[in-house]
């Protein structure tokens, strides 16, 4: 009887195994699919796929398809509410290091550069990499250098925002007038290329002899004669440098330079040569020696011109007062926002000295923060 008892439990056993196995072996087909479209931003597809999972599965594999939808969260723009899904997954996953470092990546999109220090610290049983601790240590320079670029934020007056797919339909969309320059964009990273409004001067950037991006200026007399053509050594970062644009007062040079992307897994922090910004691209400004025609050593734009994503464009328009930033912040994956401001004489001082309220203006979003100010906010 005993032996009876024993077939048909494994008689059991081996059913459940033929019917369980390629349910599992397509569940994993499936959020291995998820992870695929997230990579190609195909983001509407993915979140499809997630939301078919989680009526099929239910409460099995939570943490596998919560994390998928954290990660589609940040890749819709939403930083925010990727971080709050993360109150959902479980003390198991919370441990692991991936799922660390995705907290870290999203703490410092949301602008909580404080939290990251708690977050350095190893969970029981985990030893810290050698050298810069738990995460790398560029990460921490970042959010420390960010904390202060808060505190000294400045109001910027946004009228308007829209974005766009591909840079080439900035000057269309932006509304700007001719007088700040023609800018050109290709398909490779060498095509960019910023002309003045008279022709006279123009910047592009390609690779230069080291390998890196650079910056090179040509300067034109009005019969097309060549005065002067250079690579703009004097402006050289480490990260290389982008998208120059020169101001209409002629003096004031306007560029953005790699930080190092804080991407979900934090891997482009870990190697390459970074200028000392606080993520992705970070704009930079400097001025001409009247004297000697060079440009003096650049330094980084503050908050709100600089976040934790790429920051790539700054266009001024003096007749008009107005300015424009181009930007990925918030933006779906594969898109730029951008910002249409008021510019003024002076920088105007935040309505107020909470650094909590300060980090909501310094991020601008939403942009219109900026038009009710505290009460908006407060809201």
């Amino acid at each position: 009887m005993r032996c009876v008892k024993h077939r048909l439990l494994w008689g059991v056993v081996l059913l459940v195994g033929v019917v369980c196995f390629p349910l599992k072996a397509q569940v994993h087909g499936a959020i291995e699919r998820v992870d695929s479209l997230l990579s190609e931003g195909s983001l509407a597809e993915a979140a499809t796929l997630i939301d078919a999972l989680q009526e099929e599965l239910g409460d099995k594999k939570q943490d596998a398809l919560l994390l998928r939808e954290i990660k589609l969260s940040f890749l819709q723009g939403d930083p925010y509410t990727a971080l709050a899904r993360t109150s959902g997954l479980s003390k198991k996953s919370l441990k692991k290091e991936e799922v660390r470092s995705l907290l870290a990546a999203l703490l410092y999109h949301s602008y909580r550069f404080e939290d990251l220090s708690t977050l350095q610290e190893a969970p029981k049983g985990k030893v810290k990499s050698k050298g810069s601790g738990y995460f790398p240590k560029r990460l921490l320079e970042q959010a420390e250098r960010a904390e202060r670029l808060v505190e000294s934020a400045q109001l910027l007056e946004v009228v308007d925002s829209f974005t766009v797919s591909h840079l080439e339909d900035l000057r269309h969309a932006s509304g700007l007038s001719s007088e700040v320059g023609e800018l050109s964009f290709g398909t490779g990273a060498g095509d960019y290329r910023y002309t003045t409004a008279l022709g006279f001067e123009t910047f592009t950037h390609r690779i230069g002899d080291d390998g890196k991006n650079h910056i090179f200026y040509l300067k034109k007399t009005a019969t097309g004669e060549v005065l002067e053509e250079r690579e703009l050594e004097e402006l050289h970062l480490p990260g290389g440098e982008y998208f120059p644009i020169l101001r209409q007062d002629g003096q004031s040079i306007l560029f953005a330079s790699p930080t190092g992307a804080i991407d979900l897994d934090l891997k482009t922090q870990e190697n390459g040569d970074f200028s000392e910004g606080i993520g992705g691209l970070d704009l930079y400004m400097s001025r001409r020696d009247p004297h000697t025609g060079k440009f003096q050593v650049p330094t980084l734009l503050g908050m709100p011109f600089n976040s934790p994503s790429d920051d790539l464009i700054l266009l001024y328009d003096d007749f008009y007062h107005v300015g424009l930033l181009v930007t990925t912040r918030f933006a779906r994956k594969g898109f730029y926002n951008c910002y249409r401001f008021v510019m003024s004489e002076s920088a105007p001082p935040l309505p107020t000295n909470d650094y909590e309220l300060k980090k909501k203006y310094a991020a601008l979003r939403p942009w219109r923060l900026t038009e009710q100010h505290t009460q908006s906010i407060a809201e």
